[in-house]
């Protein structure tokens, strides 16, 4: 007689690659997640890449037809509503949240369910009006009342929880992200495919994975850039990634002149694989939670430069495993640059300080383990 196994539901807010899509994709095919039946609710998006992946490995997927990352209130009373009859079909014994909407809208909808919510780095930490932040901060007190674990992923917003009185500390619990060991392209491999193989190694090959949402502080970067032109430093950036401000990017780009030094080579599947491409990773995010492109980078034994925010500084000591620099300051980058480029030994060290941190501290499996255990504890309360 087979035992009936309990279901997990993991509802995230859109289907586009990004940290949080990546989280879950990787709890759903862990080895703790065979002893749970799972199904994994996506909102609405452009890119489908999360949707390809758990194709790939059948992982059961429900679409959610109303559920959008913008603030509306029809489409969001619309998605409460789907998610309920969602949860009345498919009867979790847990649900996960992932994602600020997700993790609103999820909570509104199953006030009697088992809630588990995994903050990615709280919203109101984004560069918005007051008024959203304080909306924001204020929704996510309303709906903690609902759920019964919020796991932050690095100890700064563990702290902001506390600080901002979203909930007790009974309620929270801290698990990092995690990754397994990676397989990269050659230098040569990778060069070749992103089309940069004709760029001359006297020139510094810079590169970033990122969406192109404001939080990443791409602008930042690209003024970085520039500056490191007029002072006749020569860098080519490459930004694996896409997004709604592809425009607004371009223009900045051809305003300042910098159609031949910066190159938009778009979403890539598994774009971690290029990331021996580049002499240096830099991250110019204006929030974060605990990234994991800096953690792909830093098993990539590259040396990081990272704008402080989030969690990175748990994962990024400066001048010992990278660099740390300031967010929304491009002089800070490009100093930060130009500081890798005349020191070759201490870049090197510091990548490779890098690579034996992240085999150590940020393993797939431990953030499976203690993941799950929070399931079984919610379960057994």
């Amino acid at each position: 007689m087979n035992q009936i196994k309990p279901k997990i539901l993991y509802v995230i807010t859109q289907p586009e690659w990004g940290g949080a899509q990546k989280y879950i994709y990787d709890l759903v095919n862990s080895s703790k997640a065979r002893d749970f039946e799972v199904m994994v609710a996506v909102g609405q998006g452009k890119d489908q890449e999360f949707i390809d992946k758990l194709e790939t490995q059948n992982i059961k997927i429900h679409h959610l037809k109303h559920l959008i990352r913008s603030i509306s209130p029809l489409k969001d009373l619309l998605a409460i509503s789907e998610l309920k009859k969602l949860y009345k079909d498919f009867e979790p014994d847990i649900i996960h949240l992932n994602s600020t909407k997700a993790g609103i809208i999820g909570s509104l909808a199953g006030k009697n369910q088992k809630i588990i919510y995994t903050v990615h780095g709280w919203v109101f930490n984004e560069p918005l009006s007051d008024f959203k932040k304080n909306l924001y901060r204020q929704a996510e007190k309303l709906t903690a009342k609902h759920k019964n674990r919020i796991i932050c992923i690095s100890k700064l917003d563990y702290q902001l929880a506390l600080d901002d009185q979203i909930t007790a500390e009974d309620k929270l619990a801290l698990v990092y992200n995690g990754i397994d060991q990676l397989e990269f392209l050659t230098k040569e491999q990778a060069t070749k495919e992103l089309q940069i193989d004709q760029i001359k190694s006297n020139i510094y090959k810079l590169g970033t994975i990122a969406n192109f949402y404001a939080t990443k502080g791409l602008k930042y970067l690209i003024e970085a850039i520039y500056i490191l032109k007029m002072k006749n430093i020569r860098v080519n950036l490459t930004i694996i990634g896409d997004g709604e401000l592809r425009p607004q990017l371009e223009n900045l780009i051809a305003n300042f002149g910098l159609g031949g030094d910066i190159n938009l080579v778009g979403r890539k599947k598994d774009g971690y694989k290029y990331l021996k491409a580049f002499d240096g990773y830099i991250c110019s995010s204006v929030k974060e939670g605990l990234p994991y492109s800096i953690l792909e980078a830093m098993q990539a034994e590259l040396p990081i430069i990272s704008s402080n925010v989030g969690g990175i500084s748990e994962m990024i000591t400066d001048r010992k495993n990278g660099i740390l620099i300031e967010s929304t300051n491009p002089e800070k980058i490009a100093g930060a640059v130009k500081y890798l480029i005349n020191n070759p030994q201490i870049a090197k060290k510091l990548g490779t300080e890098a690579k034996q941190i992240v085999g150590t501290q940020f393993s797939k499996d431990k953030m499976a383990e203690e993941t799950f255990r929070l399931y079984k504890s919610v379960l057994e309360d």
